[in-house]
Order: C-alpha cells, then sequence, then structure tokens
C-alpha cells in the first residue's frame, strides 16, 4: 500500500464527555453576608486551632498508635498462628486493642513502670484537616511544628507511617523521639552481691566502690555471650519487648535497612538546628551500635539529640553515642588537659570554688536506708521528650546533648581519688552542701506505705556508717519515721538484737554529739507524717475513739522528740566553740494526726507541731520564720475543708 492510499488524518477534535454536574441546576451560590473564617487575623485562627486540641502540651503523639485500625486488635506474630484460636486454620479471635491511653497524664513525677504510663489527651481534631486546603494547609503546619512525635519499629509496618509523611510534614517536624528496639534485660538477680556482681566491691555504706554501686547503677556486666547477657529477651512487636539489636536475624537487618532509608528521607527533609532527635535502640555488640549511627552522619545540625545503644551501662557504647551527639549538635568534644599542672597547686580558695560546680552537689536529696545504702535516682520522664525513652547515662549506655538534671546525676567518685588532701575537700562538700534523708529500716520505695510499722529510724546507722571524720561536715539531716503506735517503745522492737526502734533513735541522737556534728550550723527535719493516709480508718470511727487515738499520738510524738532535748546550748557551744542559743540551726517537725478533715484540725497538728520544736529550740523559736516548707496535705483538693 502506498502512502497515497492511505486514509488522510481527520481534523476533527474527539468528542469530551460532558461534566454530569452540567445536566442539573444549582442555586446561585449566595454573597456572603459577614466575615467567615478565613477573614479572621492568622493568630486568632491559631488560637482556635489550639483550643480544638490541635497541639499537646507534653504528651509526644504516637505514630504508631491508629484508633481505627483494625488490624492491631490481633495479634502480630509473623507465622500468623495465635493461641486464642479454637482450631486450626481458624482466624484468630478478635481482642480489644493495646490500651494505649493510662490514666496518668504525663507530670514532672518519678515513673516506676514506664510502660504503664501513655497519654489521655483527647483525640486529635483530624476533621480540620478536611475543611479546606488553607485550613489543611495552616493544620499540618501547626501540628507538625508544635507537637511531639514518637514511633517504634514494628514487624509488620516498620517505619511507614514516617515513610507516608510529605516533605513539607517533615520538614515541619521539631521534636521526634524513634525507637528501634528496647532491650528489657537487666542483670536477673541472685541473691548474694559476690555472685552478681562480681566486679563490685561489697564493703560498707560509705565505701567509695560501694557507694558508686548504689549512686551511679553496678558497673558489672553479664558473660558475652547473647543468651547469657539477655535472660528475658522475647519477641514480639516494640510495645512488648524486643531482643537486642544482634544484626545477624532477619528482623535485625530489617530494621537496620529500614533506619537506613528513615535517616536517608530525614536528612534531605529537615530544616537545620530545628529538629530534637532521640533514638533508642539496644544494641548486643560495638559492631552493632556503629551501624545504627553511621546512617546520622548525613544529618544537618541538631537542636537536640540523644541516643541510647545499650540497657545497661557501657563505657564503650556511651563513647560513642557522646561521639555522635556531639558531631550532630556542634558541640566540642572533651579535650585532655593541657600541661602537667597538678590541681592541687591552685588556691585553696579557687580550688574550692572550682568544686562548687562539680556534680559533688546533687541536684536533689540523697535517700539512705540502713540495708541498702544510697539510693540510685530514678528516671523523672524528661530526659528525651517521650518518657519511655531514657537516655539516662546513669541508667544505660547513652547520651544526650540536654541531660535532665535530676536522674542523670552521678557520684563523681574519681574525685575522691586524686590525692589525700582532695579527698578531703570532696567529702567536705558532698557531706556539707547536700540534704541527706535518712528512711526508715526496709523501707519499700515504690510503696513508701508497705514500710513495716515502728521499723527503727536509719540515724544511727547512717551517722555509723560514713566515715566518723564526715560527721562535722554534715548540714542537713531529714529522718523519716514509719508508721507508729505504742509499739514503737515496746522491746523487743524490729531490730534484730531485739531492742525497741525508740531505743536506736536515743542512741543515733546522742552519736550527734559524741562523733562532733556541728549542730549549731545543722538543720534537722523530723518527718512523722507518714500516717497521713490514716484518716481513710477514721471515717467510720466513733468520735471518742478518734480522740483517743489523737492524745495517744500526741504523747508518742512527745517522747520522740524529748530525746532532742538533751542537746543542751551550752554543750553545742563548747562544740563549735562559741555560745548560741539554740541547740541546732533549725528544727523542723512534721506531723500526720490528728488527721480528721477539717482545717480546724490542720490548726491544731500545727499547733503541735510549734510546740514540739520549741520543747527544743527554746519558747522563742519560729520555725515558719526561719523557711520551715509547707508540707501540703494528702488529701488537698480532694475534699472541701470546713
Amino acid at each position: 500500500m502506498t502512502p497515497s492510499s492511505l486514509p488522510a488524518k481527520s481534523s476533527r477534535k474527539p468528542l469530551r464527555q460532558t461534566l454530569l454536574r452540567r445536566y442539573f441546576h444549582y442555586p446561585p451560590k449566595p454573597p456572603p453576608t459577614g466575615p467567615s473564617f478565613l477573614d479572621l487575623l492568622y493568630s486568632v485562627r491559631h488560637r482556635i486551632y489550639i483550643l480544638a486540641g490541635l497541639v499537646r502540651a507534653e504528651c509526644p503523639i504516637d505514630f504508631n498508635y491508629r484508633a481505627q485500625d483494625r488490624a492491631d486488635q490481633y495479634d502480630d506474630d509473623d507465622d500468623g498462628s495465635d493461641g486464642d484460636g479454637d482450631g486450626d486454620g481458624e482466624a484468630p479471635r478478635p481482642r480489644p486493642s493495646r490500651c494505649r491511653r493510662r490514666h496518668l497524664p504525663y507530670e514532672p513525677m518519678v515513673i516506676w513502670n514506664q510502660d504503664d504510663i501513655d497519654c489521655v489527651c483527647p483525640p486529635l481534631p483530624t476533621a480540620l484537616l478536611y475543611v479546606s486546603r488553607v485550613v489543611s494547609r495552616e493544620c499540618v503546619q501547626i501540628l507538625y511544628s508544635e507537637n511531639k512525635f514518637k514511633i517504634s519499629w514494628s514487624r509488620r509496618r516498620g517505619f511507614l507511617p514516617l515513610h507516608g509523611l510529605s516533605h513539607v510534614a517533615l520538614a515541619s517536624l521539631v521534636s521526634l523521639t524513634i525507637r528501634l528496639n528496647r532491650c528489657p534485660c537487666r542483670p536477673s538477680p541472685t541473691g548474694k552481691l559476690a555472685d552478681e556482681h562480681p566486679d563490685c566491691n561489697g564493703g560498707s555504706a560509705h565505701d567509695l566502690a560501694s557507694l558508686a554501686t548504689r549512686l551511679n547503677r553496678c558497673p558489672c556486666r553479664p558473660t558475652n555471650k547473647l543468651a547469657d547477657e539477655h535472660p528475658d529477651c522475647k519477641g514480639g512487636s516494640a510495645l512488648d519487648g524486643d531482643t537486642a539489636l544482634a544484626g545477624i536475624f532477619r528482623s535485625d537487618k530489617s530494621v537496620l535497612e529500614d533506619w537506613s532509608t528513615v535517616c536517608i528521607k530525614l536528612s534531605a527533609s529537615i530544616r537545620p538546628s530545628q529538629l530534637r532527635l532521640f533514638v533508642i535502640c539496644d544494641t548486643a555488640s560495638y559492631e552493632v551500635a556503629q551501624r545504627v549511627v553511621e546512617p546520622l552522619s548525613g544529618f544537618p545540625a541538631l537542636a537536640a539529640c540523644a541516643i541510647r545503644l545499650g540497657q545497661v551501662p557501657d563505657e564503650r557504647l556511651r563513647r560513642l553515642a557522646e561521639t555522635t551527639v556531639r558531631r550532630l549538635t556542634a558541640q566540642p568534644l572533651p579535650k585532655a588537659p593541657v600541661g602537667r599542672e597538678s590541681p592541687t597547686q591552685l588556691p585553696l580558695e579557687i580550688l574550692r570554688r572550682v568544686w562548687y560546680f562539680t556534680d559533688l552537689i546533687a541536684p536533689q536529696d540523697l535517700s539512705w536506708e540502713a540495708s541498702q545504702g544510697f539510693m540510685p535516682f530514678r528516671c523523672n520522664g524528661h530526659c528525651t521528650d517521650a518518657p519511655e525513652a531514657c537516655c539516662c547515662p546513669a541508667n544505660h549506655a547513652a547520651f544526650s546533648s540536654s541531660p535532665c538534671t535530676t536522674s542523670c546525676w552521678k557520684l563523681p567518685t574519681e574525685l575522691f581519688l586524686v590525692s589525700r588532701s582532695l579527698r578531703s575537700e570532696a567529702e567536705r562538700l558532698f557531706y556539707g552542701r547536700n540534704d541527706f534523708t535518712l528512711l526508715p529500716l526496709g523501707t519499700c520505695l515504690r510503696f513508701l506505705y508497705l514500710t513495716e510499722r515502728n521499723a527503727p529510724p536509719s540515724l544511727h546507722a547512717f551517722l555509723s556508717a560514713i566515715p566518723g571524720h564526715c560527721v562535722r561536715h554534715l548540714r542537713s539531716l531529714k529522718v523519716e519515721f514509719p508508721a507508729m503506735d505504742e509499739g514503737f517503745f515496746a522491746s523487743p522492737g524490729v531490730a534484730a538484737d531485739a531492742r525497741s526502734s525508740a531505743w536506736w533513735w536515743g542512741r543515733g541522737a546522742e552519736l550527734l554529739l559524741s562523733h562532733g556534728a556541728m549542730l549549731p550550723e545543722m538543720t534537722l527535719i523530723l518527718d512523722m507524717s507518714s500516717q497521713r493516709f490514716d484518716f481513710l480508718d477514721t471515717v467510720y470511727m466513733p468520735a471518742a475513739e478518734v480522740d483517743a487515738a489523737a492524745t495517744r499520738m500526741r504523747l508518742l510524738y512527745h517522747r520522740i522528740v524529748e530525746e532532742l532535748v538533751d542537746l543542751q546550748p551550752q554543750t553545742c557551744a563548747q562544740a563549735s566553740g562559741r555560745k548560741r542559743e539554740r541547740p541546732l540551726k533549725n528544727l523542723f517537725v512534721y506531723l500526720s494526726w490528728p488527721v480528721e478533715l477539717r482545717k480546724s484540725v490542720e490548726r491544731v497538728r500545727a499547733a503541735n507541731e510549734d510546740e514540739l520544736e520549741r520543747l527544743v529550740m527554746g519558747t522563742g523559736y519560729d520555725a515558719m520564720a526561719e523557711g520551715k516548707p509547707v508540707m501540703e496535705p494528702v488529701w488537698s483538693g480532694l475534699v472541701d475543708m470546713e
């Protein structure tokens, strides 16, 4: 067929289908009768978005949690099996999704079990994203730039929510916590310190090695085998507990590959010096930890960063995390001191001023108990933007560019080992500048109300445990008393040698003098308010029984405080070398009885506290004028007192 015989190409345009809405008649859009929502100033609209719940003050938004995801109501096993099924081949029965909205909000409080606390905020107003393009664009900008976010890797979806974010959303992020995994293992207890911690020195409570063990967490590690090192590891999603990332399993390789992809996308989208990034990945070896931090090399400068590479403290992993964090946040690495000048060559006044800014002074009270010594700090949930993502170096192999000032504190024991003269100065600063809280024998830190009734106070044990020459440095002691009754003075008592708790309290008061304590410069706090919950037991008691119990407790308080009456001003003046009118600098007493819910009873309790304080300090003593902290009643805000 020749080209001339081919049919000529038609010049007619193809027919276009008429829109369906053209076949119907619509009334004309009425003109606006007043200003619309978009006519408002942006500052006003921004305020409306916040009041609608688009911004959460503290709680991070979980990318993994989707309230309408039906798949979350089934098990997350890779093999498809389910122990809840009724037979082979049957689909797993649906069950309620894991509760992710707990009864406690994020507050400045100690979190005992970080897995049991989650956001209780109302759902986000996602309907705002469908109002109009302008409103949607504004809401997206506010949502990602004024909220904190967190995400955990899951075997089903990996980091899919992050992959689905647009470039604009990623560029707006200001806080992101990424958890690749979280190993729940800790060295399992065996009951004996020597077997459980072979590298630790037992020693007494004042021994430096023992003090470092209790305050800085144990430096011992289990064996090098993964099975022995992580006995409690189990499979499952990141919400239930993970194995330590070893890089040898298929799931480990999937985590690392997905993590590298996420890092590439984040580094290409985020803005310099804007994002606060927190990475949690408990690894099984240093080589795997290097593979975790390697994808972060292409990131721009971050506003803040924290990295955790191990569940238990490990100095090698901590240094790797520190190097990476400092590089990402443009912080200089610590340099070794130049020169061989000894710090002892500095004048004593300058040396004391320098050491005042070290960690020898704890950010909060140091709690001490006779059988356990100094209590380690627990994470308060503020070392990162997600409370369950702890990056405290004292607890984990981690480093943070902006650590929290409480739980990340640890005692610098190396300052006690420089020289004899510097050790003496360190002891003076440690015992003189810190506030010590002495807990009763057998105190349960998690549930204080479970402490045994009439347990002996720890004053005698504490003064006997610390070096005798350090007692004169003490300036602040708080003695906690347990729940008490007449059995506090009974013999035999709770103590092992069948002496009453009151006997140990009296001997502790005597040690304050015999060990040369500078009482005129000491503030002593007697906290006998542990029975504040007894008001629940008195609700249905007859008034006569309540009055009789209050009278017995008042006599009990008097007998306890009378042990301090022997601290006469003349004796203290001889000990301090100058005359004083009061045996102590300050004495603050807190009582629990009477415990009725009336303001008149509050005034009676305050009057009883004043009476006991003046019994020791003199009739002209005014504790409130001396700065006595006010203890808020435990029932404050629960009931309306008359």
